[in-house]
């Protein structure tokens, strides 16, 4: 983190020189900006001190004060990648379920609309039907036994 005296007016020229960090191996993550002590704190993400030093060099920007800080996370990190694996769970399943319910709706629309189906007609339909029942069923099977824990584990 580095700390600046910076006047309002010239907070603009200074994003400007931040928006032209691509070609630097200097990355500027967040700014604060305290308009009544006209104090600017940039988060940064650099490999060394040393490098941010030359990069104000370049740009002929004054620095107050560097300070090196490392982000701490709230909570757990694993919580994070759990909720993420479960979101896309989750999604995998509704578009693997969405096929043999439209399959179902689908059926079930062509028997409404002709009421009086041949037997042969009724006998594909029905076929459909459980054919679509038995893969929602079989995606659920392997939902519950990816997430129940296993036997090892319970027994613990």
């Amino acid at each position: 983190m580095d700390e600046h005296t910076i006047d309002a007016d010239s907070l603009n020229l200074f994003k400007n020189i931040i928006t032209s960090e691509f070609e630097s191996h200097i990355y500027t993550k967040e700014m604060f900006f305290n308009p009544q002590q006209q104090k600017l704190c940039c988060i940064l993400d650099s490999p060394d001190e040393k490098s941010i030093r030359d990069h104000h060099v370049k740009f002929g920007i004054k620095c107050d004060s560097i300070t090196q800080i490392q982000q701490v996370t709230l909570g757990d990190q694993g919580d994070t990648d759990k909720l993420q694996v479960i979101g896309e769970l989750a999604a995998r399943l509704a578009h693997d379920l969405r096929n043999p319910l439209s399959v179902i709706k689908n059926v079930v629309e062509i028997m409404e609309s002709k009421p009086k189906l041949k037997i042969e007609e009724k006998i594909i339909c029905y076929g459909r039907l459980h054919r679509a029942i038995n893969r929602i069923s079989h995606q659920i099977d392997e939902v519950l036994d990816f997430v129940r824990p296993s036997k090892a584990y319970r027994d613990k």
